[in-house]
């Protein structure tokens, strides 16, 4: 179990400035859905082009997350913190300059490898901000960071796009940003003593227990991890593709709809830090929320009719959004020593990165061959069954 000086009391508003600015990392991915009919007509984009653009953040992750957790780890929390987001930023603004594809695709990749280092950095400072009673709470907090970020701009970006174009968003995100950099580095310097780090020391001495990623429980929860990135992203990419193609939805509300269900993932994982706060043990809220994560999941393709599909979407999402949460907060357990902490969490998003590049695959090809969107359904109900029996592993 991580070691570490805690607050006599959460700073709650240095927490959730903290989480506030790991929200504008997430802006960048809720931007590039609704843009890709702008971003091919403009620069005449082929289908495996726009699929390059949105699977990078996927591939990134899988690949980059748990070397980027052991960097950071290693070299220091505050300023990979601040640097992701900074990342995020640049990104954003050179993407807006932009007048090619491969151009594009680099700004993409930026933008990534910015998010993985502030989603394994921010949640360790803003564990470090809080009380031992209230860090399952904080952590539930930070899950919702993705849900927030993306849906806001999901529900921002058809308007903006009436407005400015394709470009708007990416000024808007760029920007934000900007502002998350300027709100962390304050908060970084004003509770560097209580972050118990020194701002202008470039290399800490930080012992990282490399056999933490050997245990079972780091094992269980990246594959849980896994499991629950299949689930959601599979789903929430092809949900509206589904209600057009099925149910005669119009593709502006179905948009619509996928930004509310998105916010509802976020629901779940405030509730995660609560749910351990009341007892629950973190085994049993992650095999009963991926058991019912699957089995809406299932229902969401298989029922033809829009209400009710809608409905089994938001039970879906809201329900499994208790698992980023739950691991997250998990995270610190798991770790023998504080440095720790960042490289199980990488551990863990390269799990994510790796479950969010096989679901849409997976999904799509069963669908195909099958002809009917039911069967992606039952593959998500096996990936949630498989997720229960990974999180019977976890010994927390």
């Amino acid at each position: 179990m991580v070691q570490h000086d805690q607050q006599s009391s959460t700073n709650w508003p240095a927490v959730i400035t903290l989480y506030l600015c790991g929200c504008t990392v997430a802006l960048h991915i809720g931007k590039l859905p609704v843009a890709l009919p702008l971003l091919s007509a403009e620069f005449n984009m082929s289908l495996a082009q726009s699929g390059n653009l949105v699977a990078i953040y996927a591939v990134l992750i899988a690949l980059c997350g748990l070397p980027i957790g052991i960097v950071v780890a290693r070299l220091g929390y505050v300023a990979f913190a601040i640097t992701g987001i900074c990342l995020g930023m640049l990104g954003s603004f050179l993407g807006l300059l932009t007048s090619s594809v491969a151009v594009l695709m680099l700004t993409r990749m930026l933008e990534g490898l910015g998010w993985i280092m502030a989603v394994v950095a921010l949640p360790v400072l803003m564990g470090h901000l809080s009380t031992t009673k209230d860090t399952p709470v904080v952590l539930g907090l930070w899950g919702s960071f993705m849900s927030v970020g993306t849906g806001t701009m999901l529900l921002l970006a058809p308007t903006l796009h009436e407005i400015g174009g394709w470009r708007l968003p990416w000024v808007v995100s760029g920007v934000l940003s900007l502002l998350g950099v300027i709100a962390a580095t304050i908060v970084c310097i004003r509770h560097q003593h209580s972050l118990g780090i020194k701002i202008k020391q470039q290399i800490q001495t930080m012992s990282v227990n490399k056999h933490d990623l050997k245990k079972r429980n780091s094992i269980a929860a990246v594959l849980c991890f896994m499991c629950y990135s299949f689930q959601y992203v599979a789903l929430t990419a092809y949900f509206p593709t589904m209600l057009v193609s099925e149910s005669g939805v119009a593709l502006s509300m179905a948009s619509y709809w996928v930004a509310l269900i998105v916010f509802a993932n976020g629901i779940g994982n405030f509730s995660a830090g609560w749910l351990i706060n009341f007892g629950l043990k973190r085994t049993h809220i992650l095999v009963y929320a991926s058991l019912l994560a699957g089995f809406f999941a299932m229902l969401t393709f298989a029922i033809q009719d829009p209400t009710w599909s809608i409905i089994f979407a938001l039970l879906m999402t809201s329900i499994s959004g208790v698992i980023p949460g739950t691991l997250f907060s998990t995270a610190g357990l798991i770790a023998s020593s504080a440095a720790g902490t960042g490289v199980v969490i990488g551990f863990m998003l390269s799990g994510a990165g790796i479950g969010q590049t096989m679901g849409p695959v997976l999904v799509t090809r069963m669908v195909e061959f099958s002809g009917h969107w039911y069967s992606g359904g039952l593959i998500c109900l096996a990936v949630g069954l498989a997720g229960a029996y990974f999180a019977r592993w976890l010994k927390i």
